[in-house]
């Protein structure tokens, strides 16, 4: 599945326009090397006719590694977009997961994820509202698909289910 999703995600890289601004992160308990240890910055976000063949070799080089700290990384890449935030462009992330939130941390989940659903939707809202939206697709049976759709659904963007090798590409 992880090789379908892989292919899947390069192919959607020609569905950008050469000014689009794309990074990657890949995100895994543990990463060796990196400032933080939940996730590694691949290629810096700038824009995808830069660095579109850099972005296909980076993704299809992944692999499965630990946990996912799923609440984690969707806060800290939430937090990255707004500081970045460019009101001219569409401001977003999009999660590709094996989808369940398997950190480590068990004692204290409902309120991390209480905290992460609070602090996506507060971005959105008011007079000083800037929106970035989340959007999740699992590509694994055992995702946890009402979480990955709460977060989605807190930014006012989509969850998508791509657990089916059959329908990965759409």
């Amino acid at each position: 599945r992880l090789d379908l999703a892989q292919q899947a995600a390069v192919s959607a890289l020609d569905q950008f326009k050469d000014t689009d601004e794309v990074g990657l992160w890949v995100f895994s308990t543990d990463q060796l090397g990196s400032p933080d240890p939940n996730y590694r910055e691949l290629v810096p976000v700038a824009p995808i006719g830069q660095q579109r063949d850099v972005l296909a070799q980076q993704i299809l080089a992944q692999f499965p590694t630990n946990g996912t700290p799923l609440y984690d990384v969707t806060g800290k890449s939430y937090q990255s977009m707004l500081d970045g935030y460019d009101p001219s462009k569409i401001n977003a992330v999009v999660f590709l997961t094996d989808g369940i939130n398997d950190d480590g941390v068990f004692d204290d989940d409902e309120d991390q994820f209480s905290e992460l659903i609070s602090t996506l939707r507060a971005g959105s809202e008011g007079a000083t509202s800037r929106p970035v939206r989340v959007f999740t697709i699992s590509y694994s049976d055992a995702a946890d698909t009402a979480t990955l759709k709460a977060i989605a659904q807190a930014t006012s963007a989509a969850h998508y289910d791509a657990s089916n090798p059959a329908t990965i590409q759409q």
